[in-house]
């Protein structure tokens, strides 16, 4: 068969690391697609002081964490993708292009040949 996607849609707080923890524990699957959500008072407190510390953008914060914990699993190749149509609010007030708008795609490389590309319009207008 084709490749086996798991796709996480405005996964909230713990939501996005836990699809992460799936994906790491199902060899079935060769791609995790996540579009990460809000952040949670309950999981994400020292992350959101880290970033008024740093003077950076908590979502920003949240997505770097969670391409680090793709990338430290074996043999997995990750994507940020950004794009317009991602976006929670188009309003001028929400903070910039940036905010809210991401998908982190990771992909399984092959143990051995080519791999198979993740067909993803987005990703590949990056």
């Amino acid at each position: 068969g084709g490749p086996c996607v798991a796709v996480g849609m405005h996964l909230c707080g713990a939501l996005s690391p836990r699809a992460i923890s799936l994906f790491a524990a199902e060899p079935a699957l060769d791609s995790l697609l996540l579009a990460p959500c809000c952040l949670d008072k309950r999981f994400d407190a020292a992350l959101k002081a880290t970033a008024r510390q740093l003077g950076r953008d908590a979502f920003e914060c949240k997505v770097d964490q969670l391409r680090e914990a793709l990338e430290a699993l074996p043999r997995v190749e990750v994507r940020v993708a950004r794009d317009a149509s991602f976006r929670t609010n188009r309003s001028a007030a929400e903070g910039g292009d940036g905010c809210k708008n991401a998908m982190i795609v990771g992909q399984r490389r092959a143990a051995s040949g080519p791999n198979t590309p993740l067909c993803c319009l987005v990703c590949e207008s990056e």
